[in-house]
C-alpha cells in the first residue's frame, strides 16, 4: 500500500514522463521536417511558453480561451484558418497537426492560413529560420506569428497603451520569459543536433 506522500511523488513522475515525453515528439517531428537547430529551438521556446511547460497538444489555458502548443485562440484568425486546415485535410486534432499547420501557414503559398497570417510575415520567417539565431527566431515566431496580447498593446499601431512603460515591460517579460525556455532547451537538448537538416523552402513544404 502506497502512503499519500509516495502516491503523490509518483504523479509527479508521470506528469515528468508526459512532458519529456511531449517534448521528444516535438523536437523529432520538427527535425524530420528539415528545420535547423535554432528554428526547433526557437519554436519549442514559444510552445513550452504557451503551454506552461507541458508540450501538451491540448492545454487550455487559464482564464482564457486559448488552446493547443500554440494556445490558438478565437480571438484571432488562427482558430479558424486551423478548423479550415483541419476540414481541407481531413485530419483529426493532433499534436502533429498542430504542428503541420504552423508549417504551413510559413512554406505554402497556396494555403488560406499563410494568407491570412500575411504573406511578408511568412516570408520574414523562412528568412529568420534559415540565418537567425535562437533568440532572433524566438522573437520572430512571437512577434510576427503568434502576437500575443502582451505584443499587441505594447506593439500594434492601433493600440492605445504602446507608450505606457508598464505595458512595454510586460512585453519585454513575455518575450524573455519565451528566449530564456529557449536556451535551457538549447542547452539540454541542443546537443541531439548532429547537422543542420535539410533546408526548407516553400518548394518543399510539406
Amino acid at each position: 500500500v502506497f502512503t499519500p506522500e509516495q502516491l503523490a511523488q509518483q504523479e509527479i513522475e508521470y506528469k515528468e514522463t508526459d512532458v519529456k515525453l511531449n517534448q521528444n515528439n516535438i523536437l523529432n517531428y520538427l527535425r524530420d521536417k528539415g528545420y535547423k537547430k535554432e528554428a526547433v529551438i526557437g519554436i519549442m521556446g514559444n510552445i513550452e511558453h504557451e503551454t506552461d511547460g507541458s508540450y501538451d497538444y491540448q492545454k487550455k489555458q487559464i482564464n482564457g480561451k486559448g488552446v493547443g502548443l500554440f494556445q490558438l485562440d478565437p480571438g484571432g484568425d488562427h482558430v479558424n484558418q486551423y478548423n479550415s486546415y483541419l476540414d481541407r485535410n481531413k485530419r483529426e486534432d493532433s499534436l502533429e497537426a498542430q504542428l503541420d499547420y504552423f508549417h504551413e501557414t510559413i512554406y505554402d503559398k497556396n494555403s488560406p492560413a499563410l494568407k491570412s497570417n500575411g504573406g511578408t510575415n511568412a516570408s520574414n520567417l523562412r528568412r529568420i529560420f534559415e540565418e537567425g539565431t535562437i533568440e532572433e527566431v524566438t522573437e520572430a515566431i512571437t512577434s510576427k506569428w503568434e502576437r500575443p496580447a502582451d505584443w499587441w498593446n505594447a506593439n500594434a499601431s492601433k493600440s492605445p497603451y504602446k507608450d505606457d512603460p508598464k505595458v512595454q515591460a510586460k512585453w519585454k517579460a513575455n518575450l524573455g520569459d519565451r528566449i530564456l525556455r529557449a536556451k535551457r532547451i538549447d542547452n539540454s537538448l541542443g546537443k541531439l543536433f548532429s547537422d543542420q537538416g535539410t533546408p526548407l523552402t516553400s518548394d518543399n513544404n510539406m
